[in-house]
């Protein structure tokens, strides 16, 4: 990860899978995305009664409306996805070293 992003990318970014995947925009949104993004990428799949992406021990059926997120993710084009994520992880990154620096104040 070595190219920097302008706020704005990754503002454009984000609110472009906010707005397709109807989410919230906030750190909780995020972290889904950036662990849809990780699967996908990964090549991960999830069939409706495997555990959710999110990480909760719920079944991805019955996690609020993952199930639904995630399929209408599948519908975008990977190549989109890999692209994107270079800006979802560089702003993640950012937030955690910002989180990290606050903590050690």
């Amino acid at each position: 990860m070595s190219k920097k992003f302008t706020e704005e990318e990754i503002k454009t970014t984000l609110n472009k899978y906010f707005k397709k995947l109807n989410l919230e925009n906030d750190n909780e949104s995020k972290a889904v995305l950036f662990l849809l993004f990780k699967s996908r990428i990964e090549g991960q799949r999830f069939k409706p009664n495997d555990k959710c992406f999110c990480l909760s021990s719920k079944k991805i059926k019955i996690c609020e409306n993952h199930l639904s997120i995630y399929r209408s993710f599948k519908e975008i084009d990977k190549v989109d996805v890999e692209k994107d994520f270079e800006v979802i992880e560089y702003d993640i990154n950012n937030a955690l070293r910002k989180e990290k620096v606050l903590v050690q104040v």
